[in-house]
């Protein structure tokens, strides 16, 4: 994986890898499969002393044309119960996140999906763009998958776990594949993105977590 540093570890749903909204009739989805294969995957052993020296791990896979594979993990400070309820209110994402939302909200429930929507954050000359998503969380293994239903947004489906990472803080591990269906975004733009803007959603849930430790506990 790729080392990026200088970023104080923290967390909260990525750069493009968070939203959406679906019907709360829609057929069962794969998130029990999604939400498998992400808790029994595990970080090696560099990306662990990576982690625990304050850096925020990395990793892209690039499928062209915009999509890409995207894993990102780091160490946050909140307890992992409180990271996990923080992650898994989907109506507080543009709190969490507002360099990266502008709304963010659920819009049904059934049995064992929610269904939510996200619109980001966009500026010229990029149009707008926004995701429908459905939700399928697991408190017990304090886990979230998400896949798209709808929106302008071509691609938005992933998963996050929060473990225990000592003391009061929490690993985060979030694994993406998005496209954000804007096929004339120049490629070293994709490049900042990755290296920036996605790592950037673990310090902005840091920062969120601190602001709000007494009132979220």
């Amino acid at each position: 994986m790729v080392r990026v540093t200088g970023l104080a570890i923290a967390l909260a749903a990525t750069a493009s890898a968070i939203a959406g909204a679906g019907p709360a009739a829609a057929a069962p989805g794969p998130g029990r499969a999604m939400l498998a294969a992400a808790t029994a995957s595990r970080l090696d052993a560099d990306d662990l002393a990576r982690i625990g020296r304050g850096e925020i791990v990395f990793d892209v896979e690039d499928a062209g044309r915009g999509d890409r594979k995207i894993r990102f993990a780091g160490a946050v400070n909140g307890q992992p119960d409180t990271v996990y309820r923080v992650l898994a209110n989907f109506d507080i994402y543009d709190e969490v996140l507002p360099a990266y939302f502008i709304e963010s909200r659920v819009t049904g429930r059934d049995t064992a999906e929610i269904a939510t929507i996200f619109k980001f954050r966009t500026y010229w000359p990029f149009p707008e763009r926004h995701v429908l998503n459905r939700y399928q969380v697991d408190p017990e293994r304090r886990a979230l998958a998400w896949w798209r239903v709808g929106g302008s947004v071509v691609k938005n489906d992933g998963t996050v776990v929060v473990r225990p990472w000592g003391g009061d803080r929490s690993l985060v591990d979030f694994r993406v594949a998005v496209d954000p269906g804007i096929p004339f975004i120049p490629h070293w733009i994709f490049e900042w993105a990755e290296r920036q803007v996605v790592p950037g959603v673990l310090t902005s849930l840091d920062g969120y977590l601190t602001r709000t430790r007494t009132a979220i506990r």
